[in-house]
């Protein structure tokens, strides 16, 4: 579909944000994120390096970092650099420290 025609050889990284207290979409979430993944490995010949914001980590029924990682699947994609960032969407907290830990992961 779409999503396609908007990856290019010039992506250097993959955004991708997670209702983390709705447990009953992760498995949506997920296989929009493997269609992105492979998507853009396609495009690039590799895997971008994946920042996920985990919104909503603030609230008690927030998943685990371990249950959003198993959920998404990102330990089984081979070569993936990934990082979970908590994330409140209403109040930023976490976006920066989010975009740092992406930096980081470009720099290498």
């Amino acid at each position: 579909p779409m999503l396609r025609h908007y990856l290019s050889e010039c992506l250097s990284a993959m955004i991708f944000v997670v209702d983390s207290s709705d447990r009953d979409r992760l498995p949506d979430a997920r296989e929009f994120l493997d269609f992105g993944l492979s998507a853009a490995e396609e495009n690039l010949g590799t895997l971008p390096p994946l920042l996920v914001y985990a919104n909503k980590m603030d609230l008690p029924s927030a998943q685990s970092y371990a249950e959003l990682q198993e959920g998404l699947g990102l330990s089984a994609r081979r070569g993936l650099k990934f990082r979970i960032r908590p994330c409140t969407a209403t109040n930023g907290e976490g976006l920066y420290e989010g975009l740092e830990d992406l930096a980081a992961m470009l720099r290498g």
